[in-house]
């Protein structure tokens, strides 16, 4: 899940995922990304799929069903009817277009004008479900040539291709956002290779638990955890989760931490 600073009314399912969102999902509240977790988990190619179960373990929280994600199941239903593809903008614009004219649901208004109390003021229409179809093509990488990568790019539908008249032609508006949701998928993954080999330096020649370049790697991808959360996730004892945590810190890969606080993960500066 791509997670960056967002604005707190910016929330749950319906958050635009465009041009200013780079992440899939954003949520305070602990079900809504579990229920997240398992629809990736059911949907999603076999490393997403892990990935997610592995996030759901470590928060010792099972897969469950919603019928919030029915959206996203109606467009990955689409979208695999249109896979394999060469041109994956062509591909898209397929999507869009049968989402425009055979889904109400993905549609977006534009103003709606009140009464109340006599006087009359605009605003705007409830959002359609282009989350749902961004997150639907985030779980078939292969569209763009990626195979079954581990990876899972944010805002590839943006709200604007679905609105009654796109200020641009949609093929523009689908190629910009591929671009930019390229460019935060480098990001990441140039953030991610650095917090490893950082992780390996810091490690190598010297003694601490075995576990602890997986516990590593796992608080990179998840962020802070508690130690109960790093046994449920690496499977270990809650004394092991506490000897990886003490080799971590020893390490200075986190900072120093309290019982009761998640460990926080430092990283390199650059």
């Amino acid at each position: 899940m791509h997670i960056r600073d967002y604005s707190f009314e910016n929330m749950g399912l319906e958050h635009n995922p465009g041009l200013d969102a780079g992440e899939l999902m954003r949520s305070w509240y602990a079900d809504e990304r579990r229920d997240f977790l398992s629809w990736v988990s059911r949907r999603g190619p076999p490393p997403l799929a892990h990935a997610s179960q592995r996030a759901m373990a470590a928060k010792g929280v099972s897969e469950r069903f919603t019928e919030a994600y029915g959206p996203a199941d109606r467009a990955l239903e689409r979208l695999d009817a249109l896979l394999p593809a060469h041109d994956p903008i062509a591909t898209l614009a397929t999507l869009v277009e049968q989402l425009r004219t055979e889904e109400i649901d993905f549609l977006e208004g534009g103003t709606e004008v009140h009464e109340f109390a006599g006087a009359t003021f605009d605003r705007p229409a409830p959002r359609g479900a282009a989350w749902a179809a961004s997150l639907a093509v985030a779980m078939r990488p292969q569209l763009f040539g990626l195979g079954a990568a581990p990876l899972a790019l944010a805002g590839l539908m943006p709200r604007s291709v679905f609105r009654s008249e796109p200020e641009d032609p949609i093929p523009a508006l689908l190629g910009s956002a591929v671009a930019t949701a390229a460019r935060w998928g480098q990001d990441d993954l140039e953030t991610l290779h650095r917090g490893l080999e950082y992780g390996q330096e810091c490690l190598a020649g010297r003694y601490a638990s075995s576990h602890a370049p997986a516990a590593w790697t796992l608080l990179l991808g998840l962020g802070p955890l508690t130690r109960a959360d790093l046994a449920r996730g690496l499977k270990v004892t809650p004394r092991t989760a506490s000897q990886i945590a003490l080799a971590l810190e020893q390490a200075g890969l986190i900072a120093p931490p309290t019982q009761e606080r998640p460990l926080q993960p430092v990283m390199p500066r650059r």
